[in-house]
């Protein structure tokens, strides 16, 4: 009778084995699976990424075009400017610009 038992343990034993291996395959072609999602999700992430970064750089040089403009018209607005120093005006006068231009054309 042992060995009957020796022979059904050895076939459970196998049975087991086997039942593992099937339940061992069937989880790792999940993690498989699992895996080749992530790796699409991340190509996708790091193409939206990749698209930011362009996006970025272009404003950068946009912002730094901007700038420059914005420096040449302050230089611009500058360079026809007079500035005086030492006028004397009446309070009662509303036209600086007037006082200015006679003051200069006196001169």
């Amino acid at each position: 009778m042992t060995s009957s038992n020796d022979l059904s343990n050895t076939e459970l034993l196998s049975k087991l084995v086997e039942l593992i291996k099937k339940e061992s395959n069937s989880v790792k072609s999940e993690i498989k699976q699992e895996i080749q999602e992530i790796k699409l999700e991340n190509a996708k992430i790091l193409y939206l990424v990749k698209q930011q970064d362009e996006k970025l750089e272009l404003l950068e040089k946009s912002y730094k075009k901007l700038e420059q403009q914005n420096l040449q018209l302050e230089r611009a607005v500058r360079k026809n400017n007079i500035l005086v120093f030492g006028l004397e005006v009446d309070s009662k006068t509303a036209n600086l610009a007037d006082i200015a231009t006679g003051k200069l054309n006196d001169l």
